[in-house]
């Protein structure tokens, strides 16, 4: 009887970890920096395109006016515009930043880091 020779378990391959995109491991505490850092720059934002908003002569209530008073208007519509939309940014990162936890770990995604203004606003980089 021929004996069978028992093959022996072949060493189990070693697998490799693969990670799909980007994956950060980022403190509560990191987070909340770079959003006051960003709160900061809006709240900047705001009171320079305010300042800016003031200086602008206002227009007559009912005065059909030129060209010019036409863009003038428009530019202190657009100024207002910014200024709030600033100010809804700040009070969101502010909402956010509050509510992190300093020492929980967060594993966030590019949309998140978007929403934060981390990630650049070109989206050709991402």
């Amino acid at each position: 009887m021929k004996s069978k020779k028992r093959r022996e378990n072949p060493k189990p391959k070693k697998t490799v970890s693969v990670t799909v995109g980007i994956d950060l491991d980022i403190t509560g505490r990191s987070l909340a920096a770079e959003a006051a850092k960003r709160i900061a720059w809006h709240k900047q934002m705001a009171t320079d395109k305010a300042a800016a908003l003031e200086r602008l002569p206002a227009g007559e209530v009912n005065h059909l006016g030129l060209p010019a008073d036409w863009k003038r208007d428009e530019r202190r519509r657009q100024l207002a515009e910014s200024v709030s939309a600033h100010q809804e940014h700040a009070r969101f990162l502010e909402f956010v930043r509050v509510n992190l936890k300093q020492r929980r770990i967060y594993r966030p995604s590019l949309q998140d880091l978007s929403y934060l203004e981390i990630t650049p606003k070109d989206d050709r980089y991402i």
